[in-house]
Parts: C-alpha cells; sequence; structure tokens
C-alpha cells in the first residue's frame, strides 16, 4: 500500500508537471501572439506620425524657402539702395570738394587782397602816425615852452609874493614898534608890552622890539616900587611875598597865550597848503589798458600787455592814485564791444594806453594818458635797452604821478633794480598767461616763472607770482600735493627777503598761511602789503575769503567792497560778491554781479551750467528768467561730452525743479547706468560712488544712496569733495515731500558731513551748491562755516 501511495503521488506530481507544462505553453504563445499584434498597431501608428511629420516638414521647408526668397530680394534692394546711396555720396564729396577747393581759392584770393589792403593801409598809417607823431612833438615842445612859461611866470609872481610879504611885514613890524612907543610915553605899560609880542611873532630879532621890552619892563618894576612904598606910608597892608610876582606872570602868560595863538594859526596855514592833497584831494583813478603791438606782432602784444599790468602795480603803491585792477583792464579789453566806454562808465577819469614795438636792440613804447573826452593830458616815448627793460614800469609810474602833480613820499622807498634781459622776458610771458586761468596755462606759467628764477635768482615778482601760483592751484584742488604749500611758502619769502617793499610778496606769504589756516598770520601778511599798495584790490579780495572761512560776514562784504572798488570787472571778484549773497539768502540782490562775471569770463557755457545753475534753483523769479538759458546750456555741455556726469546730474536736478520730472528722470537713468558702467572697471572709485548716491537720491532711492554714500566715505576719507557731496545728499534728503517736514537724522547727518567737509576744506563753490537748498534757513548750516581766527 505504502508503494502504490509513492506511486500515484509519483504519477499526480507528473500529471501537475505536465499540466503546468502545457499550460506555461499556452500562455507563451497567447502572450507571443498578442505581442505581434500589438507591435503591429505600434508600427501602424508610427508610420502614420512620421508620414504626417514629413509632410509637416515639407510644409515648413516651402514656407522657410518661400521666406528666404523674400528676405533675399529686401536684402538685395537694400544692397542697390545702398550702392545708390553711396554713389550719390561720393558724388556729392565731390562736388563738396570742388566747392571747398573754390571756396578756398577764393578765400587765398581775399587774403592776398587782404593782405595788400592791410599794407597799404599799414604804410598809410605809417605815414599818418609820422605825421601825427611830429604834430605831437610840436605840441609837446608848445606845452614844455608854456609850462617853462607858466613856472618862469609863477616864479616870478611868488618872487613879488614874498617881497610884498617882507614890504608888509616891515610896514606891520614898524606899525606895532610905533604903537608900543606911543603907549609907553603915555605909561600903558602892558597894553606896550603886548605890541612889542606881536612883534616877535613877525621878527623875533627885531632889535628895536627888543629895547622896547627891556624899558617896558624897567618901567614896570619901577611902578610896582612906587606903588609898594606909597602903599606902605599910608599904611596900607603890604601885599603878600609874591603878589606882585604872581599879577606879573599872569600878565606875562596872557600876552604869551595870545603870541602861541598866533603862532598856532600860522603853523596850521602852512600845514593846510603843505598837505592840502591829505585834506581835499580823493584819488585820481585811472585805467591802464593793455598795451598793443604797433606791427601786430604777438611776442610785442604779451610783452606790452604784461608791460601795462607792472605799471598798474606800480601804480598801487601811490596814495592818491587808484588804478583799475588789471584783471578788470584785460577782461573789458578782450571781451568788451567799446572798452574805452565802459572804463569810463565805471567813472574812471584817465586811461592809459600804450604801444610797444622792438627796433633792432631796443625796445620802443609809447604811452598817452587820455580823458573821457580822448583829450591826451599827457605822453611820452620810451625807449630801452633789454637789460633795463625791467625799470620802465617804475619810471612810467613815477613820471605819470609827477605830472598829475599824485605823488606822495611814503611811495618813495622802492627803488627799480635791473634783471637779467631773459629772465625779465620768462616773466612778463608768464604774467600774460595767468589771465587765461585754466589748470594748463596756470602750469604752463609756473614753468615760465621758474626759467626767470634760474636766469636771475633775484627775481622777487618770479618768486612771489611762483608762489601765488602753487597756493591758487592747491586752493583750486588742480595741484593736490601737500609738498607744494612748503615749497609756496619759501618761494614768498624768499620774494620778501630780495624786495621787502614789494607787496607782491607779502601777499603770496599771506596766502599760503590761509591754506594753513594760519588765518590771524594771514591776515598780518596783508596788512603788511597794503601798507606798501593801498590801492591792490586784491589784498582786499584776499582778506574778505579769509573774513568769509572765519564767519565774520559784515568785515567780508567790506572788504570785497574795496576789492569791488579797485577791480570791478574781475569775474572772480563778481561771483564771490554774488556767492556772499547766495549764502545771506538774496540771491536776488546779488545776481547782478552772477550778470556781469558771465559777461567776462572765458565759457560763457560753464559760468550757466555752474554758478548761475546753482543761483537760480533757489528763486523762482531768477528760475523764471534764466531756466531755459540753463538747460540750453547744459544741452551744449552735453553735445559736445555725453559722458560728463556732473553736467547730466545739474541738468536732471534743474529739470525736476522746474517741473520736467519724467525728462529728469530719463537722465538720471541714463547717469546711474554710466556710473555703475563706471564702477565695473574702477571699483574704488570714490567719486564715481558718491555721485552715484546723489543720483539715486535724485531718484526717491535713499537707502541705496546712502549706502553707496558711505562706502565712497571709507574709500578716500581725506576727500573735501566727497564729504561735500555726501552733505549735500543728506540735505536733499532731510525733507519729505509726502509729509512736508524735516527728518532731523538726516539733518544732523547732513550737518556732521558738512563739518567733516569744510574742516578739509573751504570751499564757496560747494557751499552755495543748490543741494544745500533745505538747509540754508537753519542757523547749524552758518555756524559751520565760520573757523576761529587762529585755527592752524
Amino acid at each position: 500500500i505504502q508503494k502504490r501511495t509513492e506511486e500515484l503521488k509519483q504519477k499526480a506530481d507528473e500529471a501537475r508537471r505536465l499540466a503546468f507544462d502545457e499550460e506555461s505553453h499556452r500562455l507563451d504563445q497567447e502572450i507571443e501572439q498578442r505581442a505581434q499584434e500589438l507591435l503591429t498597431k505600434r508600427r501602424t501608428k508610427i508610420e502614420k506620425l512620421r508620414t504626417e511629420k514629413l509632410k509637416e516638414a515639407k510644409e515648413l521647408r516651402q514656407q522657410a524657402e518661400l521666406s528666404f526668397k523674400d528676405t533675399e530680394r529686401e536684402i538685395q534692394q537694400k544692397l542697390e539702395e545702398e550702392r545708390r546711396k553711396k554713389l550719390l555720396t561720393r558724388q556729392r564729396k565731390l562736388e563738396e570738394r570742388k566747392v571747398r577747393e573754390e571756396l578756398e581759392r577764393k578765400r587765398l584770393e581775399e587774403e592776398a587782397r587782404k593782405k595788400a589792403e592791410e599794407e597799404r593801409l599799414f604804410l598809410e598809417r605809417e605815414a599818418q602816425k609820422k605825421e601825427e607823431e611830429e604834430k605831437l612833438r610840436k605840441l609837446e615842445e608848445q606845452r614844455q615852452q608854456q609850462v617853462e612859461r607858466i613856472r618862469l611866470e609863477e616864479e616870478i609872481r611868488l618872487e613879488k609874493e614874498r617881497r610884498r610879504q617882507e614890504l608888509l611885514d616891515q610896514a606891520r613890524v614898524q606899525s606895532l614898534n610905533a604903537n608900543a612907543r606911543n603907549l609907553f610915553k603915555n605909561e600903558d605899560f602892558h597894553n606896550a608890552l603886548i605890541e612889542v609880542t606881536k612883534v616877535f611873532t613877525i621878527d623875533p630879532e627885531n632889535p628895536e622890539a627888543h629895547k622896547l621890552e627891556i624899558k617896558i619892563k624897567e618901567a614896570l618894576a619901577k611902578r610896582e616900587t612906587k606903588l609898594s612904598r606909597r602903599k606902605t606910608q599910608e599904611g596900607e597892608a603890604v601885599p603878600p611875598i609874591g603878589a606882585e610876582k604872581e599879577a606879573k606872570q599872569k600878565t606875562v602868560t596872557r600876552i604869551i597865550m595870545a603870541a602861541v595863538l598866533l603862532v598856532v594859526i600860522s603853523i596850521g596855514i602852512v600845514f593846510l597848503t603843505k598837505h592840502k592833497k591829505d585834506v581835499f584831494q580823493a584819488p585820481v583813478t585811472i585805467a591802464v589798458l593793455p598795451w598793443s603791438s604797433q606791427s601786430a606782432v604777438l611776442e610785442e602784444k604779451i610783452l606790452g600787455s604784461s608791460l601795462a599790468e607792472e605799471v598798474a602795480h606800480q601804480l598801487q603803491r601811490f596814495k592818491y592814485a587808484a588804478p583799475m585792477g588789471y584783471s578788470s583792464a584785460y577782461r573789458l579789453t578782450e571781451y568788451s564791444s567799446n572798452f574805452y566806454r565802459s572804463v569810463f562808465e565805471l567813472g574812471y577819469v584817465y586811461a592809459l594806453q600804450g604801444t610797444l614795438a622792438r627796433l633792432g636792440d631796443l625796445y620802443s613804447v609809447d604811452v598817452r594818458l587820455v580823458d573821457s573826452a580822448g583829450n591826451v593830458s599827457w605822453s611820452r616815448r620810451y625807449e630801452r635797452a633789454p637789460a633795463t627793460l625791467s625799470e620802465l614800469p617804475h619810471d612810467i609810474a613815477d613820471h605819470l604821478v609827477e605830472a598829475l602833480d599824485i605823488r606822495d613820499e611814503d611811495a618813495l622807498a622802492r627803488q627799480p633794480k635791473s634783471l637779467n634781459p631773459d629772465a625779465y622776458v620768462f616773466y612778463l610771458r608768464g604774467l600774460d598767461l595767468l589771465h587765461r586761468r585754466t589748470p594748463t596755462s596756470m602750469q604752463n606759467a609756473l614753468e615760465l616763472f621758474d626759467q626767470a628764477i634760474q636766469q636771475d635768482g633775484n627775481c622777487a615778482d618770479a618768486h612771489a607770482v611762483s608762489s601765488l601760483i602753487m597756493t591758487s592751484g592747491f586752493e583750486q584742488g588742480w595741484l593736490a600735493n601737500n609738498t607744494l604749500l612748503a615749497q609756496a611758502e619759501r618761494s614768498a619769502e624768499r620774494a620778501i627777503s630780495i624786495d621787502p617793499v614789494n607787496d607782491a610778496g607779502y601777499i603770496a606769504l599771506g596766502k599760503v598761511y590761509a591754506e594753513q589756516r594760519s588765518y590771524g598770520s594771514a591776515l598780518q601778511q596783508f596788512d603788511a602789503a597794503l601798507k606798501l599798495a593801498p590801492n591792490n584790490g586784491t589784498i582786499h579780495f584776499e582778506k574778505a575769503k579769509i573774513f568769509l572761512k572765519i564767519g565774520q560776514e559784515e568785515k567780508a562784504l567790506e572788504a570785497l567792497s574795496n576789492a569791488y572798488k579797485l577791480n570791478p570787472r574781475d569775474p572772480e571778484v563778481l561771483q564771490t560778491y554774488a556767492s556772499v549773497y547766495q549764502l545771506k539768502r538774496r540771491t536776488d540782490e546779488g545776481f547782478w554781479y552772477h550778470e556781469t562775471a558771465l559777461l567776462l569770463v572765458n565759457d560763457s557755457t560753464e559760468y550757466l551750467a555752474g554758478p548761475i545753475s546753482d543761483a537760480i534753483m533757489g528763486d523762482a523769479q531768477l528760475l523764471l528768467t534764466y531756466g531755459d538759458r540753463v538747460v540750453a546750456a547744459f544741452e551744449r555741455r552735453l553735445a559736445e561730452n555725453p559722458n560728463d556726469d556732473l553736467t547730466m546730474y545739474r541738468h536732471a536736478r534743474l529739470l525736476q525743479v522746474i517741473g520736467k520730472v519724467p525728462e529728469a528722470n530719463d537722465i538720471l537713468n541714463k547717469l546711474e547706468k554710466l556710473l555703475k558702467d563706471r564702477l565695473k572697471t574702477q571699483y574704488k572709485n570714490a567719486r564715481a560712488l558718491v555721485s552715484l548716491a546723489l543720483t539715486l537720491t535724485r531718484l526717491g532711492r535713499y537707502r541705496e544712496a546712502v549706502q553707496f554714500a558711505q562706502k565712497a566715505s571709507e574709500l578716500d576719507s581725506t576727500s573735501d569733495d566727497v564729504k561735500y557731496k555726501i552733505a549735500q545728499m543728506y540735505s536733499v534728503q532731510m525733507f519729505s515731500v509726502k509729509k512736508k517736514s524735516i527728518d532731523e537724522k538726516r539733518k544732523e547727518e547732513a550737518v556732521k558731513a558738512l563739518k567733516a567737509a569744510v574742516a578739509l576744506r573751504y570751499r564757496l563753490d560747494q557751499l552755495t551748491n543748490a543741494d544745500f537748498y533745505n538747509m540754508h534757513q537753519y542757523t547749524d548750516f552758518l555756524s559751520v562755516i565760520g573757523e576761529p581766527l587762529t585755527a592752524q
């Protein structure tokens, strides 16, 4: 049974296995069949999709081919148009070249004609000039003869007057002596003594009066003795000892006082006669104009202009001569259409004209003094060798004040010194360059003065002006080397040691002390210079700048007024005068000075875009009057230099104020991009960073602006320009338009930054920046401007 059971189990297992195999085979067949069916369907679907995609691709290709053909046709058309344009351009250029050649030919012909005409006119002028010179010579001879005749007549008159006075004195003495004798005979001894005293006031050595005086005194003594005896005999009290003497002394005292009074009156008359100019005469105003060249030679014109400036400088030494500051005369000549009329309209009595020519080894100078009616009051010709050319300005000034009878003894201390001729020519050339007032011209002038000093180390003026250039460059920021101040100080001290009576050295040393913030010492130097040149407007101007720095506005205005009187058309004086009015919030009152300066500056567009734009921002009437003109100036400057970030900022700022906000924002966005692009390559550029801070402030992004400003301050903590701009940024941010109130925190930051900026360098152009408008009404703003007088 067990065996059977095992067999049955085996058969059952075999049966199950066979059944499983069959079922597996069946399933495999079904799966394979199903897979074949699915594969067939999939292939059919893929084939259908491929066919559709091929169809779409063919359609796209056809469309692309059509588009390509259209583009090809357009390009061919454009190329054809470009070819036509180039052909037309080439033809136009050929025509323009022909026109230019024709114009050039005509220009050359016109120049030749003009040259021939000029030569003819020159010959005519020379002939006329010789004729005029001959007339002037004859007139001069006649004038000299007349002067000599008048002098002789005056001498004769004075001699007659002297003799007449002597006769009168003699008659007076005889009359007084006769009166004294008659009074003596009538025993009127006291009045007789008075008459004798009067004689002594006229003739102290008169012998007859001395004899009479002795007789009168003896008679008085006898009378007093007799009177004393009679009183004693009559029993009257005898006067105390010394009573008669005291009475006598009183009488004599009265007589002496009368005599002294007569003497004092006589002395007073003599004093007033001798010093009548001090009491009655005002200084004579003279404008020394730049001298021209007789032959239109540039070198002669340069030397003539500088020699005229030297003459003006020499005239400033005289108390009774008030010459126009030469910078004003130079500007009027350059920029006024009728500078003669301008000179006399300013109230000047005379204009000194001159011409210079180089004749072989000599310099020939003709000068003449002309009044407002065109009359020649004085003229003279000078011929000098190069070795004595440096003495010429001193001699002309001396002769001029002598002719005008305005000499004063205090001005005689300075004597001319002959300089090396090459050194003096270098000095004169450098002097002319200073009037261009650009960093390049100043640097070139400094090199010329250095050459002058190399040729002649005793050229005091070259040392002084070199010092002035270095301190001015440091003051204006185009010379940033701190060692220059030490060098400038040495040059100024050298100038003083060479010529202690030359005001230029003291002015230069005063400017050095001012830059070193030794304001008390600076004022002492300027006062010393004023004693030597009381009519030098530059000294008053430098004093005014110091008074501004130490917060003494009234003294600053007084000094500026003096500077303006002596130098009324100097752009720097005018701009400073206007800036002071801006600080006092009276811009409209001082704007005339800006308007006048605008007519005299080298670049009116730059002045409009700078000081004028700052001035008008806080005055609605000025903004209305000048706004369009200033905007046009900004546009001209940006057309010349599209990347001028300062002009872009000022332009946008003005547009914001006049209500053109969208246009302003466009410019500010461009400026932001420009500055950020610059910072990609110059990531340590503090100036670009702080300019970006101001730009973002104007765009209303205050938080970003403050971050950039802080970074700029960290990169350059010694830059006054960075500090001023940070203060301006906070000043703009401190007023909230929405809240219409002041943010005290930002106000404090503005004051803090401004204090730091002023501590580094006082800059009036920055303090009058329109970005400080929000701060002008606060005392905090004005309080940080003034520095202690003894600041070091």
